[in-house]
């Protein structure tokens, strides 16, 4: 028997190079909770790993911390990180803000993408 079926949308956003501190926004247009966030490189991260921070409105959401690891790293690696606890809850007209340290070197364009589960 199939599991419960869940109505998501994707929100996405490009940042034009993770290994610069940089912040990127994404308006919301729907309610619900950020059950995942996924990025997409399109290059090698030198140096030391790139460390996301996902906000709500200016507020930190540490659950939702994704790094984006250096070894290895070549176009087309993928990185995310998902939760079932539903605490980042999201509604229109609030921002999602994602913001990298620029820790590591080389001019990476990562495409983010966001899954808001709607309730």
């Amino acid at each position: 028997m199939p599991g419960p079926q869940f109505a998501e949308e994707t929100l996405t956003v490009d940042m034009t190079d993770s290994s610069s501190a940089q912040t990127v926004y994404i308006p919301v247009s729907c309610r619900g909770w950020i059950s995942s966030h996924r990025a997409a490189i399109a290059g090698a991260i030198g140096t030391a790993d790139n460390a996301l921070t996902l906000s709500i409105n200016g507020t930190a959401q540490s659950h939702l911390a994704l790094t984006l690891a250096f070894t290895g790293s070549a176009a087309g690696s993928t990185f995310g990180v998902s939760t079932n606890r539903q605490t980042s809850y999201v509604k229109p007209g609030d921002v999602i803000a994602i913001a990298s340290d620029g820790a590591g070197s080389n001019t990476v364009r990562t495409t983010i993408a966001v899954t808001i589960r709607k309730v």
